[in-house]
């Protein structure tokens, strides 16, 4: 076993509040860290969606006066673009008549 049994009981007072207070610290930490990944996931859906490239991209961080994409940003927004099926790969159905 990795660590003996103790009783809570046994730690002093200021050691079980400061024990508490890292477990809130660290429950907001993966709270923001979940939600920022909750909206990365629906910014790249609507990039996708929209069809926009970083030139569109970057016009609308100049009208809103923020900076624009960074290249690692990009990357990640490319990463995660869906794949266009390969012409070659995709045979047509000859019409029904």
């Amino acid at each position: 076993m990795l660590y003996p049994l103790y009783d809570p009981a046994d730690l002093p007072d200021e050691q079980r509040h400061a024990n508490l207070n890292t477990v809130r610290r660290a429950r907001l930490a993966v709270a923001f860290l979940v939600e920022s990944q909750r909206q990365r996931r629906q910014a790249e859906g609507l990039i996708h969606s929209w069809g926009l490239d970083r030139e569109a991209l970057d016009k609308a961080a100049a009208s809103l006066a923020i900076p624009p994409m960074s290249d690692e940003e990009w990357q990640a927004i490319e990463e995660t673009r869906p794949k266009a099926p390969d012409p070659e790969s995709v045979t047509q159905e000859p019409a029904d008549e």
